[in-house]
């Protein structure tokens, strides 16, 4: 997910994701014009990002405080909206700057094959590492461990899969700071 910094204290941000077209986005559709917008993000272990809007608005306390305080032909204006974004810890948030950056060292061949030999080294290293233990681990005893180890290929599969993602996550984010 991108977001694009406002001003320069950076204390708001505007958010850009694509949403389902059903469903009321921000923007010209969704978001009325408001006194206050606010985001946020979240990481969570979920599978899938959600947005929650929650909008609050000026409301009469009755009907006679509506009858001498209404203005006729104007509606109640919206104080606050807050978009809440929830988003899978396999997902980046970054500032444009940053994606732009990322953008122009991935596309760079020598940063590509760079980046390939790296995560090769990387992920043979940790799924090594991570057999030798659960080997020791079967040798002392442990049933967990022989079970891992009685299905090696899968282990060494769920494994590269696993450090892969994490390189790639680290890869991904030492190029977007530079």
């Amino acid at each position: 997910m991108v977001y694009q910094p406002l001003g320069t204290t950076n204390n708001e941000q505007v958010y850009v994701y694509n949403g389902d077209q059903k469903s009321p986005l921000p923007g010209k559709r969704g978001l009325a014009k408001t006194t206050r917008v606010v985001s946020s993000v979240t990481t969570t272990n979920a599978k899938h990002a959600t947005l929650t809007l929650t909008t609050t608005k000026y409301t009469y306390q009755n009907q006679l405080a509506k009858v001498l305080f209404a203005i006729p032909g104007t509606k109640l204006a919206t104080t606050q909206q807050v978009a809440h974004f929830t988003v899978p810890k396999s997902w980046l948030v970054l500032s444009s700057k940053q994606a732009t950056r990322l953008k122009q060292a991935t596309a760079n061949p020598a940063n590509q094959a760079a980046l390939k030999t790296q995560a090769t080294a990387y992920v043979t290293a940790h799924v090594q590492s991570e057999l030798k233990a659960l080997a020791a681990k079967a040798q002392a005893g442990d049933q967990a461990a022989q079970a891992q180890l009685a299905n090696q290929a899968q282990l060494t599969q769920s494994l590269t899969a696993q450090y892969q993602r994490a390189f790639t996550r680290q890869a991904l984010l030492k190029l977007s700071s530079h």
